[in-house]
């Protein structure tokens, strides 16, 4: 009975080993994760400057991304997706002005991160919303600071989602990636949106801030010529201010009309007296 028991552990224990060890396995590969990524050269902070310079096909691109400051927002994030076009296709941009070109740049700056197999897991023949850069500066109107992008048997576009837009902007290829922080993806043409064009110079939007006007000095009226006596002087037009013009008024004296009239009518009860009660009076003086 023992060499029988002893020939099945025989038997069990490869099979038992190798379950062990595809269990630990697992278990390893399930506490380090998946493994990350990263484009060769890239790192792992995000620089939109480093990554384009690799690429001589999007010099000028990235000299506007420069020049405009877009390229520090960008770096400030820690997911975008950056649609660049390529030296020929930006010089449809020459000589805009630049803050244009930073509203026009800030478009192809989406504020999520899309490589092209996500896009191609987006629903067929349906247009998905994205939210741009341009959005979250604040001077986004209609939709402007949104763009669309619609995935048609294989082929993905992008286009302005405000009103009217009607150019689009094909997906080309990959240029770089860092999975979940940083994609750039290569676009055929500039996304336009229309009526995103600056002020022109002059308006409120493009000239600077004008201090408010100072109120108009107050006119005095004259006083007519037949309230004025002749040789006294013009009476001053506004009356003083001051503790002088507040004072109280001080109490008036007494008027002598007053005393005499007093006198007078004790002389007239003397008077009516009789003779004998004033000799009283006299006496006792």
């Amino acid at each position: 009975m023992c060499h029988g028991l002893e020939s099945i552990a025989t038997a069990v224990e490869p099979v038992a080993t190798k379950t062990v060890n595809s269990v630990v396995g697992a278990a390893t590969e399930l506490v380090k994760g998946p493994e990350t990524k990263l484009e060769s050269g890239y790192g792992q902070a995000l620089n939109i400057t480093k990554i384009l310079s690799k690429h001589s096909d999007f010099s000028t691109f990235n000299d506007l991304l420069t020049q405009s400051k877009l390229a520090d927002q960008i770096n400030n994030r820690e997911t975008t997706t950056v649609l660049a076009v390529d030296n020929s296709g930006v010089s449809s941009l020459s000589g805009k002005p630049s803050n244009e070109i930073k509203r026009i740049l800030s478009r192809h700056v989406i504020l999520d991160y899309y490589d092209p197999e996500k896009l191609k897991h987006l629903k067929n023949n349906k247009s998905t919303s994205l939210t741009t850069l341009f959005q979250a500066s604040g001077k986004a109107e209609k939709d402007q600071g949104f763009l669309t992008v619609t995935t048609s048997d294989g082929d993905i576009s992008f286009k302005s989602a405000a009103p009217g837009s009607t150019s689009t902007s094909r997906l080309m290829k990959s240029v770089a990636s860092q999975p979940y922080n940083i994609s750039v993806l290569q676009v055929s043409s500039i996304i336009t949106a229309p009526g995103s064009a600056d002020s022109p110079a002059g308006s409120p939007d493009s000239s600077p801030l004008s201090p408010a006007p100072s109120p108009a000095p107050r006119k005095k009226k004259a006083r007519p010529p037949s309230d004025i006596e002749e040789g006294s002087p013009p009476a001053p037009e506004d009356e003083a201010e001051g503790p002088a013009a507040n004072a109280p008024a001080p109490a008036e004296a007494p008027k002598p009309e007053a005393s005499g009239a007093a006198a007078a009518n004790i002389i007239g009860v003397i008077k009516q007296l009789p003779v004998g009660v004033l000799v009283m009076i006299l006496c006792s003086f």
